[in-house]
């Protein structure tokens, strides 16, 4: 069976060498079914890690496979940031948090709505230690400091316990009692009639 002079087995009928698993004469390997050096996980020949299983380049905080490295970005990543966003386990949405900031606005502790406050301004209105109701005040609206008296704003004088605007003509306080407010035309001379223009 030697008709060219090679050495012959009666299963290498081209004369080249042969093992019962090369049925193509490639050097063989029982796994290397296509001749590519192979590990039992590279089953497409591209050398593997068991994390790698697309075949790129894989770092455990890499979970998506993306190239990275500790200062991706320039920005430190936590197993938490997935999207490479620097992250406190508070920051749900990525926005710089601080415990009382829930909805990410700077926050004080009086400030639960977020307005800028002050221990006297519970409603947020900018407050003066004169303004006891909140409402806007300035010195100019009484002829003097504030006093208890004008709880309701209405310009105050000892003369108007009753909060009724007074006129430093009004001296009679049994004018005030009755409510009979002065008027120029009290004091009119008789037979002459008195006009604010005369």
């Amino acid at each position: 069976m030697e008709s060219n002079g090679i050495q012959w087995n009666p299963m290498e009928s081209n004369g080249i060498r042969w093992n019962p698993m090369e049925s193509d004469g490639i050097q063989w390997n029982p796994i290397e079914s296509d001749g590519i050096q192979w590990n039992p996980i590279e089953s497409d020949g591209i050398r593997w890690n068991p994390m790698e299983s697309d075949g790129i380049p894989w770092n455990p905080m890499e979970s998506d496979g993306i190239q990275w490295n500790p200062r991706n970005h320039g920005i430190q990543w936590n197993p938490i940031e997935s999207n490479g966003i620097q992250w406190n386990p508070m920051e749900s949405d990525a926005i710089r948090w601080n415990p009382m900031e829930s909805d990410g606005i700077p926050w004080n502790p009086m400030e639960s709505d977020g307005i800028p406050w002050n221990p006297m301004e519970s409603d947020g209105i900018p407050w003066n230690p004169m303004e006891s109701d909140g409402i806007r005040w300035n010195p100019m609206e009484s002829p003097k400091s504030w006093n208890p008296m004008e709880s309701n704003r209405i310009q105050w004088n000892p003369i108007e316990s009753d909060g009724i605007r007074w006129n430093p003509m009004e001296s009679l306080e049994s004018e005030r009692i009755t409510g009979n407010l002065w008027n120029p035309e009290k004091f009119k001379i008789p037979g002459f009639r008195f006009s604010p223009l005369a």
